[in-house]
This record gives C-alpha cells, structure tokens and sequence, in this order.
C-alpha cells in the first residue's frame, strides 16, 4: 500500500540543523524522510532516485549553493515543490530564489511548529514565508522604482523622469503634473545631478537602458 506521508528531501551542509530537520520531521505522523545530503552537487539525480513531494534546500552550500541546486532542479522537476532554507534574509537571494521557482522560503531561526507547518502548506500549493523574508518582499513592491535605490530620486523626480521619457516638453510636463515651469527645470537639474548626466538624451537613455522609470 501506497504510504500517505509527505516525502522529503533534504539538502543542509549543517551538520546540527540537519539532524534537528531529521528528528523533526521523522516525529511527524504525516511525513517521512526519504533522503538527507550535505550537498546539492548530483540534487538532480538524488531528486529523480527519491521522487520526494517536497524538497528542503539550504541556500547557503558549498560547491554548488541552493540557488544553483534550485535552477538544475526545476530544469527537470518544474512541479516538486522546493522551500528553501537559510540563516539570513538577504533580499538578493530572496529573490533570486523566487525567480527560479522556490515555493517559499524560512528563515533556520523559524520556531519548530511554524516549519511543520511550512512544510505542509508548501506540498498543498502554498506559497509560505517567514515573516522577516515576507516583510522583505513586501517593501520591494511598495517602492515606485528601481530608481528611488539606485539614484535616490525623490517621487517627484521619477515622474518627471517617466514624462521626459515619452518625449513630453518641459512646459507639458508642468502642465501635467500642474507646477511651473522654473519647478520643472529644478526638478530635470536635480535629476542631471544625481544621475551624472549633462544632457536630457543622456538622462533619458540611462533611463531607458537603466529601466528607472516604468
């Protein structure tokens, strides 16, 4: 008979958090081990002799890390589910994460319970965080622009921007936006600064090669 438990795979160099994932997990009614690895070097090949229903893969890894164990494995298995571990919220690797297809992501600190249950919403289809990754991706989407990090330009700038962009005037710009002209020409002054631009063909081609405006 077909067992009904949740199978994972599990990829951590750490010796300590290894063993507590093992302990974990196997303690669970609903879920079973099927293979544990330091390492994601053959994941695609541990993944294809397992076929587990969920994968736990530590971000940080020798050799190859979890990002890149991550890229090789959906390659071949678009559908596991794939939760990613690590000690640190870094928003690059948050992301980059994303963008090859992890199905959530937890921080090592994340309470025992709050991982059971990770790991179980994870192999229904959901999308779990942990709080301090989910307030990371939260605060990149409410920001406006690329731009705002990158140059610090303020809202204000980047609306300007946008307009100059599309090939409005500088007097259609202040109509638009409804201010004067003279505020206009401060704003494209502030923007030439903080881009290092001398001309508006310059401001709008970093712009545009840049994608600093919508």
């Amino acid at each position: 008979m077909k067992s009904s438990k949740i199978k994972i795979l599990i990829f951590d160099d750490n010796p300590k958090m290894l063993n507590s994932l093992l302990a974990l997990i196997e303690a669970q009614n609903d879920m079973e081990i099927c293979g544990a690895f330091r390492n994601a070097i053959n994941i695609v090949e541990m993944v294809r002799g397992h076929l587990p229903d969920v994968v736990i893969l530590d971000v940080d890894m020798p050799g190859v890390d979890g990002i890149e164990g991550l890229s090789r494995l959906k390659k071949h298995f678009e559908n596991i589910p794939v939760l990613m571990l690590t000690a640190f919220d870094d928003r690059e690797k948050i992301f980059a994460a994303l963008r090859n297809g992890a199905q959530g992501y937890i921080l090592k600190s994340t309470a025992p319970d709050q991982l059971l249950k990770s790991i179980r919403e994870a192999h229904q289809g959901g999308v779990p965080f942990s709080n301090a990754v989910a307030h990371k991706v939260l605060e990149h989407f409410q920001k406006p622009s690329n731009a705002t990090s990158m140059y610090n330009l303020s809202t204000r700038e980047i609306e300007v921007l946008r307009l100059l962009v599309e090939g409005v005037s500088f007097q259609q710009v202040a109509d638009q936006l409804h201010i004067s002209y003279e505020t206009v020409r401060t704003h494209i002054k502030h923007i030439y600064a903080k881009l290092n631009v001398a001309t508006l063909t310059e401001a709008v081609v970093k712009a545009v090669r840049e994608q600093l405006v919508d």
